[in-house]
């Protein structure tokens, strides 16, 4: 029983960090299309 908690545990961690990675490529993005608009405006 103990070996499946920890299998849970990993894979939950696991699942975690590939949702951070996406939201923060996600904020990356956000960032440099503001950044390159306000460059084109200006």
């Amino acid at each position: 029983m103990t070996n499946i908690i920890k299998v849970g545990v990993i894979v939950a961690f696991l699942a975690a960090l590939v949702v951070f990675d996406r939201s923060e490529q996600k904020a990356a993005l956000h960032t440099e299309a503001t950044v390159s608009a306000q460059v084109k405006h200006a």
